[in-house]
């Protein structure tokens, strides 16, 4: 329902069922009307039909022996049913032998029409041959008024749309109260969604409820926290476990009398005990993420020539480099140290860091 608009579900489910009550009310009482106006024309017809034929077959005798005055008596009889306004009684020749009009504005029509029912908008016009021995010795034609059948009508709409009124006062009533069922439980799960997100505490559970839709929902939904819930426990504790690690390294590297420098599989420095940092003159915050070459600059003793750095060889074929006893370590500052030890691949595969041990 995208056309109602950014309304909340409760006005969208109570304007659902007011628009399913009002349509099969209206469908009904469209379809009732309906049936009600064929059923009293259908009525109205047979009556009428019935009278005619009465009136027809008194009315030979009159039309035989041409006595205008008793067919005008038999016409007159018609003054009893209310919707008849004028009946009017031909000889054969479809000359007006006798007439009776209940007003002076209703006339007799000069032209017959064929034997039968015909309606028009306010009247309703009926037909019927006046037979004696099967011989056709006149026509009886009678005019009647559908006034009735239209107050029918609108005493009946009148009827049907009061019902829809009230029925849909009733109804908006019953489905502001069911809807609730509906809709609390929803807002509930709205509710405990945005706590979830807003404060990124899984520890939430939804109650089990029934074992409709929205129950399935709500175990859904439970079952789905659970996991991350059990996941973030997990992670907190792997994290734990991580910083408690991290620092034990920490105290291992910083308590060792040689100097170590750890880097990434890329060759940059990620750590560096103190001594490391007192005979490369770089801190731990300066070499951090920086290319070991640049911290860790070794040259030949002898030749002074710059020596390739051993970790580049590490991190290329994995094996154990050794440096030579005539290796001299210029730090940051230009003071010079002698250092010999080696760099370890074993190291590398297992912690994902390269130990470059410098003494």
């Amino acid at each position: 329902m995208s056309f109602i608009g950014p309304v909340s579900i409760k006005y969208k489910l109570i304007l659902m069922i007011m628009l399913t009550t009002i349509t099969a009310l209206m469908i009904s009482g469209i379809g009732f009307v309906i049936i009600d106006q064929n059923t009293t024309k259908k009525t109205m017809v047979e009556r009428l039909n019935t009278l005619s034929r009465v009136i027809a077959d008194r009315s030979t005798a009159a039309i035989t022996f041409n006595d205008p005055l008793a067919a005008t008596q038999m016409v007159s009889a018609l003054k009893l049913e209310t919707s008849v306004l004028a009946a009017c009684t031909y000889t054969s020749s479809d000359e007006l032998f006798a007439f009776y009009n209940s007003s002076e504005t209703i006339h007799c029509p000069d032209e017959i029409q064929q034997e039968g029912v015909l309606f028009d908008e306010n009247q309703l016009y009926l037909t019927r041959t006046i037979l004696l021995n099967d011989k056709n010795i006149g026509t009886l034609h009678i005019i009647a008024s559908l006034k009735e059948i239209k107050l029918r009508l609108q005493w009946f709409s009148l009827i049907a749309i009061t019902l829809i009124i009230f029925t849909s006062i009733a109804a908006f009533y019953l489905s502001n109260l069911l809807q609730k069922n509906i809709t609390n439980r929803l807002i509930k799960l709205s509710d405990t969604t945005e706590y979830i997100s807003n404060n990124a505490d899984y520890s939430q559970q939804l109650p089990y409820d029934t074992e409709d839709e929205i129950g399935a929902l709500y175990r859904s939904f439970s079952k789905m926290i659970e996991q991350i819930h059990s996941r973030e426990v997990a992670r907190d504790v792997a994290e734990k476990s991580l910083r408690a690690n991290e620092y034990n390294l920490s105290i291992t590297l910083d308590s060792i009398g040689d100097a170590v420098i750890a880097t990434d599989a890329a060759g940059n420095v990620t750590r560096m005990n103190a001594v490391a940092e007192q005979l490369t003159g770089w801190t731990i915050a300066e070499a951090k993420g920086r290319d070991v070459k640049n911290i860790f600059s070794i040259y030949d003793a002898h030749s002074r020539e710059r020596i390739p750095n051993p970790v580049e060889k590490v991190l290329a074929t994995g094996e154990i480099v050794y440096l030579s006893n005539h290796t001299t370590l210029t730090s940051k500052e230009g003071a010079e140290y002698h250092i010999a030890e080696c760099g370890r691949a074993r190291s590398i595969i297992q912690a994902g860091v390269n130990p470059v041990p410098a003494r």
